[in-house]
């Protein structure tokens, strides 16, 4: 935005999550949580790291738009025999 420098945002492997995320939306799509369906998303949004990056910088930057985002490079320093799997 702007002169503003940049600022680095780390995000954390979420690989581990996705066995609870699968269950939890089979649940959403059985219905199982009924009327509170609204009530326990907006909470399991809430929690989100990218969430809370959005509302915070729409909350320091008055007028600040979800398009005025930009994607960040991200960088890892490893060892040559390093493999992500």
């Amino acid at each position: 935005m702007g002169d503003t420098p940049a600022v680095t945002v780390w995000k954390n492997q979420i690989a581990d999550y996705w066995p609870l995320h699968r269950a939890l939306f089979a649940l959403f799509e059985e219905g199982a949580f009924g009327e509170a369906v609204n009530d326990i998303y907006s909470a399991y949004i809430s929690v989100s790291s990218i969430f809370n990056v959005i509302r915070k910088m729409q909350e320091s930057e008055q007028g600040a738009k979800l398009e005025d985002v930009k994607a960040v490079a991200i960088y890892y320093c490893e060892d040559a025999d390093f493999v992500i799997r």
